[in-house]
Formats: structure tokens, C-alpha cells, sequence
């Protein structure tokens, strides 16, 4: 028979918790939850704090956040947490097509009806792979979520050649790579100054405010065998 039992504690080096029954108040520790195999699997059970008294059925816990199991019993006495419903309507979704995951952080993980996918900071920082903009995936959720908030983040993106391209919190990009850095396109605009620790070689020419580096010409002078001196 399928029982529904408050989450009273959550064990995630045992992938265990332990519950209260909400039908008859009875406890029961250390209950397995189903998911993954010896070398694999996954787990997103959020921890909860005990209500006051955990024998009051359907009592939310400290921290606000209520979690109930359902559970199936086996021959043995025991039993195993099958998955967890969220009591009322909890995190549910306006959209069909919509898949929406959002950490207890309030960090989260959307996939748009057109596969749009966007994974967003509680800070307010997203990345989004897809057509438009980063949205406000709060909107797309029922139940009274927020849109997420906190510290500015830092985002970093390394490899293990010791590539890094990091976004840090103020607007600052900083690339490093041990290697060559490539870039091939059609047309490059750059506005603001440019500071460069190294030597500039260009294969065609530079231009500066319209002057040929490789063309221009110097006047006030007589042709002959004689060189100008170097640039003061």
C-alpha cells in the first residue's frame, strides 16, 4: 500500500531519509530513496529542518520548506521512497513543453518550449543557448517563485590546458590560453583603447587616422642615399 509521509531529515551520504507518516503519525529513520546504480545516479533531495513537533502531520518545518515522500512498503518491514510530491501546487509550471529545475538556492536550470536552454545564477547571472534573450524564467513558474537574487558571480570557463576565459563581478573579461589564439572573420570593429604588451605585425598594412603605415609618404625632404633618423 502506498503511504505519504513527511520528510523530517534528509541522509545524503546513506541516500536515506527519514520520515513521518502522515496517516498515523509514525516514525520511521534511514529509508532508501530510489535512483541510480552502484556507480551512478543522482541526487536533488533538499534538506529540510523538523517542524516543532514531528508528529503533527503535515506540520511545515522551520525552514519554510515542506517536502513529503510517497513511500511503498516491502515484504521485510521496511520499504523504499519511490519519489516526493510537493504539498499544495508547489513549483509548477504555466507552460507545456516547459522543463523547469530550481535549486533550493534558487539557481536554475529551463528549457523553453522551442529548446531554448538557459541555466541561471542566484545572482542574476545566465547563460542561455538559444533564440532571444536571457529570460525572466520566474514568469514561467506557478506557486509564488521570485526571480533569483544575490551576490554577482563570477563566471569562469577552463579547461584542462589551462584555457580560462573569465566574466568577473564589475564587467571585467579576462582570456588566457598557453596556446595560439585565433580568430578568423569577415569584419572586426573595436571601440575604446587598446594597450599591447608585445611586438603588432600585420601581413597587409596598418592605418592610422586615415595614414598608410605602409604608403604614406614624408615631405621636406631631398631624395638621395640618406635615411630619416627613427621615430622620436
Amino acid at each position: 500500500m502506498i503511504r505519504i509521509a513527511q520528510v523530517v531529515k534528509v541522509n545524503p551520504a546513506a541516500r536515506s531519509v527519514d520520515l513521518v507518516f502522515l496517516d498515523d503519525g509514525m516514525r520511521m529513520a534511514n529509508v532508501r530513496v530510489m535512483g541510480g546504480a552502484s556507480d551512478s545516479g543522482g541526487w536533488d533531495v533538499p534538506s529540510v529542518q523538523p517542524p516543532a513537533s514531528e508528529r503533527a502531520a503535515g506540520g511545515r518545518a522551520t525552514n519554510g520548506r515542506t517536502l513529503h515522500a510517497v513511500f511503498a512498503p516491502d515484504r521485510h518491514g521496511r520499504g523504499v521512497v519511490m519519489g516526493f510530491l510537493a504539498p499544495g501546487q508547489g513549483l509548477a509550471v504555466r507552460e507545456q513543453d516547459r522543463m523547469l529545475y530550481r535549486h533550493p538556492s534558487g539557481a536554475h536550470l529551463s528549457i523553453a518550449p522551442d529548446g531554448s536552454i538557459q541555466l541561471g545564477h542566484p545572482g542574476g547571472t545566465s547563460i542561455r543557448i538559444g533564440t532571444g534573450g536571457t529570460e525572466d524564467v520566474g514568469a514561467a513558474a506557478a506557486g509564488g517563485w521570485q526571480a533569483p537574487s544575490g551576490a554577482v558571480p563570477q563566471v569562469t570557463l577552463a579547461t584542462a590546458d589551462g584555457v580560462t576565459i573569465t566574466i568577473k563581478p564589475g564587467g571585467e573579461v579576462e582570456l588566457v590560453t598557453p596556446a595560439e589564439l585565433k580568430m578568423t572573420y569577415g569584419h572586426a570593429t573595436l571601440t575604446g583603447d587598446i594597450a599591447l604588451n608585445g611586438t603588432l605585425t600585420a601581413t597587409v598594412d596598418v592605418v592610422a587616422n586615415g595614414t598608410s603605415l605602409h604608403t604614406h609618404k614624408h615631405g621636406g625632404v631631398t631624395a638621395g642615399a640618406a635615411q630619416t633618423g627613427v621615430p622620436a
